[in-house]
């Protein structure tokens, strides 16, 4: 079940309610915010406080295309909610011809 995911990452996520309710319904280890947005990203520190969880989630601020490595563990779920004004060809068409490599963490 997709809920039942241990990496949950909410992508464009604004106020973050997607991903915070799905963490809700399920257990996971982690839960990453996409967002390049600095207000939406003050409304996600604050709907984060009501959870009561805050190590649970990161905040990635920056645009998905500017992600050039990943830290983390590959998501089992994903949202992607871009804004209406996205011209979505173009943000997929780079997306999937970029190669992400896995960041070793620092022990």
């Amino acid at each position: 079940h997709p809920l039942k995911s241990k990496i949950i990452i909410d992508v464009f996520a604004g106020t973050g309610a997607l991903a915070i309710e799905a963490s809700s319904r399920g257990n996971p280890e982690k839960v990453i915010f996409i967002e390049n947005n600095i207000d939406a990203i003050s409304i996600i520190k604050e709907n984060i406080k009501i959870t009561n969880s805050p190590k649970l989630f990161d905040i990635i601020n920056s645009d998905i295309l500017d992600i050039i490595s990943w830290e983390h563990e590959p998501a089992e779920l994903v949202f992607m909610d871009p804004p209406y004004f996205l011209n979505i060809f173009f943000f997929f068409r780079g997306l999937t011809h970029r190669k992400f490599e896995k960041r070793e963490k620092l022990r």
